[in-house]
């Protein structure tokens, strides 16, 4: 009888032992949820950020109309921003250091970029006319003086409207990580379309151009 008691209370044990392991595993810190995804989860009653699963970090996926709206011709000037952005950087370290405008940065450098880009930037195998007026400048979210730091646009023409003010444009980042983030390099992407799907697009200008100093100015080479 003592024996058969003594059985008993190993099995109850390891019942208990069963359980509190298999709750522990479901139910507790790190524990898995949404049928086995591991990107909901919860700690000590406190949500914890979403894993990334490699969709993207959490961005909208790019809408189909918005990445039509990617520049045809990105590869050919993106290596001709490329190679102007960094002869400008190389001239002008100091302005180009001083980018981040939310940091007591000036426009300096990318006045004179859109300065040489409409000056010599031209991709046209029609003609050798070096000259390209469609660059422009980018007012933020369409706001009149609130300048991108690191962006430069094409206007695309059409018989509705001029370059300024329209948001019909390619905009292009010239300037990784302009306010830190890691180190501040030219590297030149066409961000046109998720711009598009952020309904980021914003406005072309020329504006800066009219006060900026020299080479870039006084108007930037060329009129609109």
């Amino acid at each position: 009888m003592r024996n058969l008691k003594r059985i008993e209370h190993t099995v109850i044990f390891c019942v208990i032992a069963f359980a509190m392991v298999f709750l522990f595993q479901n139910c507790g810190p790190d524990s898995k949820v949404d049928g086995g995804s591991a990107t909901n989860r919860s700690r000590g009653g406190v949500d914890l950020p979403p894993v990334d699963d490699g969709t993207g970090g959490g961005e909208t996926p790019i809408t189909a109309e918005c990445a039509a709206k990617a520049d045809p011709l990105a590869s050919t000037r993106i290596a001709k921003i490329q190679q102007i952005a960094q002869e400008v950087r190389n001239q002008n370290p100091a302005a180009f250091d001083q980018t981040c405008l939310s940091q007591g940065g000036n426009n300096s450098y990318m006045v004179a970029l859109l300065g040489q880009l409409r000056l010599r930037g031209s991709i046209r195998t029609t003609d050798t006319n070096p000259r390209e007026y469609y660059y422009g400048l980018r007012w933020e979210n369409g706001v009149v003086g609130q300048l991108t730091p690191d962006v430069i646009t094409f206007w695309i023409p059409n018989e509705v409207s001029g370059p300024e003010g329209d948001s019909n444009m390619y905009v292009y980042r010239v300037i990784a990580n302009v306010c830190g983030g890691g180190t501040r390099t030219v590297q030149v992407t066409d961000i046109t379309p998720r711009a598009c799907t952020d309904n980021t697009m914003g406005t072309w200008t020329w504006q800066p151009c009219t006060s900026a100093p020299a080479p870039a100015g006084p108007d930037c080479y060329g009129t609109r």
